[in-house]
Protein backbone atom coordinates (compact mmCIF):
# COMPACT_ATOMS: atom_id res chain seq x y z
CA UNK A 1 0.00 0.00 0.00
CA UNK A 2 1.01 3.65 -0.55
CA UNK A 3 1.28 6.24 2.25
CA UNK A 4 -2.18 7.63 1.49
CA UNK A 5 -3.70 4.12 1.60
CA UNK A 6 -2.00 3.36 4.93
CA UNK A 7 -3.98 6.19 6.61
CA UNK A 8 -7.28 4.99 5.13
CA UNK A 9 -9.48 2.76 7.34
CA UNK A 10 -9.20 -0.93 6.42
CA UNK A 11 -12.10 -3.20 5.60
CA UNK A 12 -12.21 -7.01 5.52
CA UNK A 13 -13.95 -8.69 2.58
CA UNK A 14 -16.79 -10.92 3.78
CA UNK A 15 -16.11 -13.42 0.98
CA UNK A 16 -12.35 -13.88 0.63
CA UNK A 17 -11.24 -12.33 3.94
CA UNK A 18 -8.78 -9.93 2.30
CA UNK A 19 -8.02 -6.75 4.24
CA UNK A 20 -8.25 -3.79 1.85
CA UNK A 21 -8.63 0.01 2.13
CA UNK A 22 -12.27 0.98 2.73
CA UNK A 23 -12.56 3.02 -0.47
CA UNK A 24 -14.71 2.78 -3.64
CA UNK A 25 -11.58 1.65 -5.45
CA UNK A 26 -11.74 -1.71 -3.66
CA UNK A 27 -15.42 -2.00 -2.65
CA UNK A 28 -18.58 -1.12 -4.57
CA UNK A 29 -20.80 1.55 -3.08
CA UNK A 30 -23.81 0.38 -1.04
CA UNK A 31 -26.20 2.89 0.55
CA UNK A 32 -27.43 0.29 3.02
CA UNK A 33 -23.93 -0.53 4.28
CA UNK A 34 -22.64 0.94 7.52
CA UNK A 35 -19.73 2.64 5.79
CA UNK A 36 -21.57 3.11 2.49
CA UNK A 37 -19.64 0.22 0.90
CA UNK A 38 -20.53 -3.30 -0.03
CA UNK A 39 -19.41 -6.10 2.27
CA UNK A 40 -17.56 -7.95 -0.54
CA UNK A 41 -14.61 -6.56 -2.46
CA UNK A 42 -14.86 -5.80 -6.16
CA UNK A 43 -12.99 -8.98 -7.17
CA UNK A 44 -15.46 -11.18 -5.26
CA UNK A 45 -18.41 -9.21 -6.62
CA UNK A 46 -17.18 -9.63 -10.20
CA UNK A 47 -16.59 -13.35 -9.63
CA UNK A 48 -20.11 -13.72 -8.21
CA UNK A 49 -21.60 -11.89 -11.19
CA UNK A 50 -19.69 -14.09 -13.66
CA UNK A 51 -20.83 -17.26 -11.89
CA UNK A 52 -24.42 -16.07 -11.82
CA UNK A 53 -24.37 -15.19 -15.53
CA UNK A 54 -22.83 -18.55 -16.43
CA UNK A 55 -25.57 -20.36 -14.50
CA UNK A 56 -28.48 -18.25 -15.85
CA UNK A 57 -27.18 -16.93 -19.20
CA UNK A 58 -30.08 -18.33 -21.23
CA UNK A 59 -32.72 -16.73 -18.99
CA UNK A 60 -30.86 -13.40 -18.87
CA UNK A 61 -30.49 -13.20 -22.65
CA UNK A 62 -34.15 -14.09 -23.11
CA UNK A 63 -35.17 -11.31 -20.73
CA UNK A 64 -33.00 -8.80 -22.60
CA UNK A 65 -34.51 -9.80 -25.95
CA UNK A 66 -38.02 -9.54 -24.51
CA UNK A 67 -37.39 -6.03 -23.15
CA UNK A 68 -35.82 -4.88 -26.43
CA UNK A 69 -38.73 -6.28 -28.45
CA UNK A 70 -41.25 -4.59 -26.14
CA UNK A 71 -39.53 -1.20 -26.31
CA UNK A 72 -37.03 -1.02 -29.22
CA UNK A 73 -36.69 2.78 -29.07
CA UNK A 74 -35.61 2.66 -25.44
CA UNK A 75 -33.09 -0.09 -26.24
CA UNK A 76 -31.60 1.97 -29.05
CA UNK A 77 -31.40 5.01 -26.78
CA UNK A 78 -29.58 2.96 -24.16
CA UNK A 79 -27.09 1.73 -26.79
CA UNK A 80 -26.45 5.30 -27.95
CA UNK A 81 -25.93 6.48 -24.38
CA UNK A 82 -23.57 3.62 -23.60
CA UNK A 83 -21.52 4.23 -26.77
CA UNK A 84 -21.32 7.96 -26.06
CA UNK A 85 -20.16 7.31 -22.50
CA UNK A 86 -17.36 5.06 -23.74
CA UNK A 87 -16.41 7.56 -26.42
CA UNK A 88 -16.12 10.38 -23.90
CA UNK A 89 -14.17 8.19 -21.49
CA UNK A 90 -11.50 7.25 -24.05
CA UNK A 91 -11.81 9.58 -27.06
CA UNK A 92 -8.29 9.03 -28.42
CA UNK A 93 -7.59 5.54 -27.15
CA UNK A 94 -7.08 4.02 -30.61
CA UNK A 95 -5.00 6.94 -31.84
CA UNK A 96 -2.77 6.80 -28.78
CA UNK A 97 -2.14 3.07 -29.16
CA UNK A 98 -1.31 3.53 -32.83
CA UNK A 99 1.05 6.43 -32.10
CA UNK A 100 2.93 4.30 -29.55
CA UNK A 101 3.29 1.36 -31.94
CA UNK A 102 3.70 3.30 -35.20
CA UNK A 103 7.49 3.10 -35.36
CA UNK A 104 7.54 -0.56 -34.28
CA UNK A 105 4.89 -1.52 -36.86
CA UNK A 106 6.81 0.26 -39.63
CA UNK A 107 10.00 -1.56 -38.61
CA UNK A 108 8.27 -4.96 -38.66
CA UNK A 109 6.80 -4.23 -42.10
CA UNK A 110 10.23 -3.32 -43.46
CA UNK A 111 11.84 -6.46 -42.00
CA UNK A 112 9.12 -8.70 -43.44
CA UNK A 113 9.41 -6.96 -46.82
CA UNK A 114 13.18 -7.52 -46.97
CA UNK A 115 12.82 -11.13 -45.81
CA UNK A 116 10.20 -11.85 -48.46
CA UNK A 117 12.36 -10.28 -51.18
CA UNK A 118 15.36 -12.39 -50.09
CA UNK A 119 13.31 -15.59 -50.13
CA UNK A 120 11.97 -14.82 -53.59
CA UNK A 121 15.48 -14.16 -54.89
CA UNK A 122 16.86 -17.37 -53.37
CA UNK A 123 14.07 -19.57 -54.73
CA UNK A 124 13.53 -17.81 -58.04
CA UNK A 125 15.57 -20.31 -60.09
CA UNK A 126 15.54 -23.49 -58.02
CA UNK A 127 11.86 -23.72 -57.09
CA UNK A 128 10.46 -22.30 -60.34
CA UNK A 129 12.56 -24.66 -62.47
CA UNK A 130 12.25 -27.79 -60.33
CA UNK A 131 8.51 -27.61 -59.74
CA UNK A 132 7.37 -28.82 -63.20
CA UNK A 133 10.14 -31.43 -63.26
CA UNK A 134 9.01 -32.76 -59.87
CA UNK A 135 5.45 -32.98 -61.10
CA UNK A 136 6.48 -34.86 -64.24
CA UNK A 137 8.75 -37.25 -62.31
CA UNK A 138 5.96 -38.12 -59.88
CA UNK A 139 3.48 -38.73 -62.73
CA UNK A 140 5.96 -41.02 -64.48
CA UNK A 141 6.64 -42.98 -61.29
CA UNK A 142 2.92 -43.52 -60.84
CA UNK A 143 2.49 -44.77 -64.42
CA UNK A 144 5.53 -47.05 -64.15
CA UNK A 145 4.25 -48.58 -60.89
CA UNK A 146 0.93 -49.39 -62.52
CA UNK A 147 2.66 -51.21 -65.39
CA UNK A 148 5.42 -52.67 -63.18
CA UNK A 149 8.09 -51.50 -65.62
CA UNK A 150 10.81 -50.80 -63.10
CA UNK A 151 13.29 -47.94 -63.06
CA UNK A 152 12.97 -44.55 -61.45
CA UNK A 153 14.13 -40.99 -62.02
CA UNK A 154 14.05 -37.69 -60.18
CA UNK A 155 13.55 -34.06 -61.11
CA UNK A 156 17.33 -33.63 -61.14
CA UNK A 157 17.62 -36.37 -63.82
CA UNK A 158 15.14 -34.47 -66.01
CA UNK A 159 17.05 -31.22 -65.58
CA UNK A 160 20.35 -32.93 -66.42
CA UNK A 161 18.85 -34.40 -69.58
CA UNK A 162 17.55 -30.94 -70.49
CA UNK A 163 21.09 -29.56 -70.10
CA UNK A 164 22.61 -32.37 -72.17
CA UNK A 165 20.19 -31.65 -75.01
CA UNK A 166 20.82 -27.90 -74.59
CA UNK A 167 17.09 -27.23 -74.37
CA UNK A 168 16.37 -28.76 -77.79
CA UNK A 169 13.87 -31.41 -78.84
CA UNK A 170 15.42 -34.87 -79.12
CA UNK A 171 13.55 -35.57 -82.39
CA UNK A 172 13.32 -32.31 -84.36
CA UNK A 173 16.01 -30.17 -82.72
CA UNK A 174 13.71 -27.22 -82.02
CA UNK A 175 14.17 -25.07 -78.93
CA UNK A 176 11.60 -26.17 -76.37
CA UNK A 177 12.06 -23.51 -73.67
CA UNK A 178 9.94 -24.12 -70.59
CA UNK A 179 7.14 -25.85 -72.51
CA UNK A 180 8.74 -29.25 -72.98
CA UNK A 181 7.62 -32.84 -72.58
CA UNK A 182 9.58 -35.68 -71.00
CA UNK A 183 9.36 -38.67 -73.33
CA UNK A 184 10.25 -42.32 -72.80
CA UNK A 185 12.23 -43.44 -75.85
CA UNK A 186 10.83 -46.93 -75.42
CA UNK A 187 7.26 -46.17 -74.24
CA UNK A 188 6.06 -47.48 -70.92
CA UNK A 189 3.17 -49.09 -72.78
CA UNK A 190 5.70 -51.26 -74.63
CA UNK A 191 7.71 -52.24 -71.56
CA UNK A 192 10.17 -49.36 -71.49
CA UNK A 193 11.99 -48.50 -68.26
CA UNK A 194 11.23 -45.45 -66.18
CA UNK A 195 14.94 -44.94 -65.52
CA UNK A 196 16.85 -41.82 -66.62
CA UNK A 197 18.56 -43.78 -69.42
CA UNK A 198 15.19 -44.05 -71.22
CA UNK A 199 14.28 -40.35 -70.98
CA UNK A 200 14.59 -37.58 -73.54
CA UNK A 201 13.30 -34.02 -73.79
CA UNK A 202 10.86 -33.49 -76.65
CA UNK A 203 8.71 -30.67 -77.93
CA UNK A 204 4.95 -31.09 -77.46
CA UNK A 205 4.38 -31.65 -81.20
CA UNK A 206 6.88 -34.50 -81.53
CA UNK A 207 5.89 -36.16 -78.28
CA UNK A 208 2.19 -36.10 -79.19
CA UNK A 209 2.96 -37.42 -82.71
CA UNK A 210 5.14 -40.22 -81.34
CA UNK A 211 2.57 -41.16 -78.67
CA UNK A 212 3.33 -44.79 -77.69
CA UNK A 213 5.18 -45.76 -80.89
CA UNK A 214 8.47 -47.64 -80.74
CA UNK A 215 11.41 -45.36 -81.70
CA UNK A 216 12.08 -47.53 -84.76
CA UNK A 217 8.55 -46.86 -85.94
CA UNK A 218 8.79 -43.12 -85.41
CA UNK A 219 10.96 -41.35 -87.92
CA UNK A 220 12.65 -38.35 -86.43
CA UNK A 221 15.93 -36.58 -86.05
CA UNK A 222 18.21 -38.35 -83.59
CA UNK A 223 21.36 -36.86 -82.02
Amino acid sequence: MSDSESTTPAKTCAKCGAVLPATPGYFNRDKEGKDGLHSSCKSCSRRKARDYYAAHSDRILEQIKTREAANPEKAREWDRTYYQRLKERRPNDGKERYAKRKDKVALYKQINKERLAANRKATKHTWASRRPACRVAEANRRRARKKNNGGSHTAADIEQQYERQKGKCFYCGAKVGKKYHVDHVVPLAKGGSNGPENLVIACPSCNCAKHDKHPMDFSGQLF
